[in-house]
């Protein structure tokens, strides 16, 4: 038995069986679903979203990644040693900083060893030495120039040497928001500030 296929506008006697047919057919059709829904096909890979950078940069709003602080500078005083670190700032931070409310948070300013427990603190701080003398505060503070970023700490001159093993942990990161944008939220500098890490991410998720 043969059937009839198409062959431009004419009919015309097929030689194949119709068993032949039908059985390269399904072969044709399994062939065809197998390759669509083969559980053994290998996907391009797909980037890992917890490694990807956290610098967030959208209209009114920078947020940095978390950055180690990788080299300080020394200045020492009578009865205090200052250290510092000079952050480059970018074209476009330099740009936004003009017209934004700047906050710096830092981490790792403890004298133990940093874990995940340690809360973030936004710049300026200060706390007591180890030992509780209150004459003796190690102070955090920030400032900025035209082009740079500068984070600074200040603690007693003799306590120099215990500080070596703090300046290797220290890590920081900082919030740019424009001032327009934070006029349209009714959030006010004084309320900015005094929000934790924690709080000033979850704010700016809401965005816009």
């Amino acid at each position: 038995m043969s059937i009839l296929l198409l062959s431009g506008t004419k009919l015309v006697p097929s030689a194949i069986p119709i068993r032949q047919f039908m059985t390269s057919l399904c072969t044709l059709t399994l062939s065809f679903f197998l390759t669509i829904y083969n559980p053994l096909t290998v996907l391009p890979p797909q980037p890992d979203s917890s490694k990807l950078p956290l610098t967030k940069s959208i209209t009114g709003i920078f947020i940095s990644n978390w950055e180690q602080v990788t080299s300080w500078e020394a200045i020492k005083n009578q009865e205090t040693i200052q250290y510092s670190f000079k952050r480059l700032l970018s074209k476009q931070q330099i740009q936004l900083l003009s017209k934004s409310e700047l906050v710096v948070f830092v981490k790792g300013y403890l004298f133990e060893d940093t874990s995940d427990s340690e809360k973030p603190l936004s710049l300026p701080f200060y706390f007591f030495t180890p030992d509780g003398n209150a004459l003796k505060p190690l102070s955090w503070y920030y400032t900025t120039s035209s082009d740079h970023l500068v984070i600074t700490f200040q603690a007693p001159l003799d306590m120099t040497e215990k500080l070596t093993k703090l300046k290797e942990k220290v890590q920081f990161c900082y919030f740019l928001l424009d001032k327009s944008y934070l006029k349209k939220k009714k959030l006010s500098p004084t309320a900015l500030k005094n929000m934790s890490y924690k709080q000033l991410i979850t704010f700016t998720a809401k965005t816009p």
